[in-house]
């Protein structure tokens, strides 16, 4: 091996060895995970130093899900989690106590659903938003009767605001035959049909208001893609 090949290999095993040597010098868990960090092997990183951006998405089953909360939590579940303390203890975020009081609760451990809870103030949420709870049949009612209130109040303002522009019209034309009938008759059969349609109004309200609760329930859903697609080629 040539002389120089030779030097460089041995100074960078030398560099390697200082951070092996002051772990050896200082043992303990916080010196071991910033040693681990100065050679590129950070607790927190997965094979080869590449780091796991979904710490949840390294498990088998979610824990954080119920239903796999009482499923049993093997080696590799306790491992993940293990990583994550080790790596919080070595950059402060752990006292040596917390730190020692959750690895015993760590390999206590049975289930999934006891994760969770060592790791809640460590990891960041990254849980889909909640999907809202449907609305109860009588809220959806109670939408649909304030839906056909405003439209008899806009059937009434209708039919008033011309019927008094036409009532004045007359008056300053001097009276005669009351032609302002002809649209206040109109009108006021548009408002009478607004008050008796009730039910009506109401049903189709309630059925508007179901189809949007689904459309947004099933985002991804092959209907609302056809209607996605529709709409763009329209």
């Amino acid at each position: 091996m040539p002389r120089s090949t030779a030097l460089s290999a041995r100074s960078g095993t030398s560099a390697l060895l200082v951070p092996v040597r002051r772990a050896l010098a200082h043992p303990g868990p916080r010196v071991v995970c910033r040693i681990m960090a100065e050679i590129g092997l950070d607790a927190g990183s997965g094979q080869d130093g590449v780091l796991v951006e979904n710490f949840w998405e390294s498990f088998r089953l979610d824990p954080r899900q119920a239903g796999n909360a009482s499923m049993r939590a093997s080696d590799a579940d306790r491992e993940l989690v293990r990583a994550v303390l080790v790596d919080a203890y070595g950059d402060g975020r752990l006292t040596r106590e917390e730190y020692d009081d959750r690895l015993n609760t760590l390999y206590g451990s049975r289930t999934l659903g006891e994760l969770p809870a060592l790791v809640a103030d460590l990891t960041p949420s990254d849980s889909p938003p909640a999907v809202p709870a449907p609305l109860r049949p009588a809220d959806l009612r109670a939408r649909g009767a304030r839906k056909w209130r405003r439209d008899v109040e806009e059937s009434f303002v209708a039919f008033l605001v011309p019927s008094a522009i036409c009532t004045v019209i007359w008056i300053a034309v001097g009276g005669g035959f009351f032609w302002p009938v002809f649209p206040m008759l109109f009108l006021g059969l548009n408002l009478v049909k607004t008050v008796v349609q009730r039910e009506s109004a109401i049903e189709r309200e309630v059925a508007r208001l179901d189809k949007e609760a689904a459309k947004k329930a099933l985002p991804d859903s092959p209907a609302s893609r056809g209607d996605l697609g529709e709409t763009a080629h329209e």
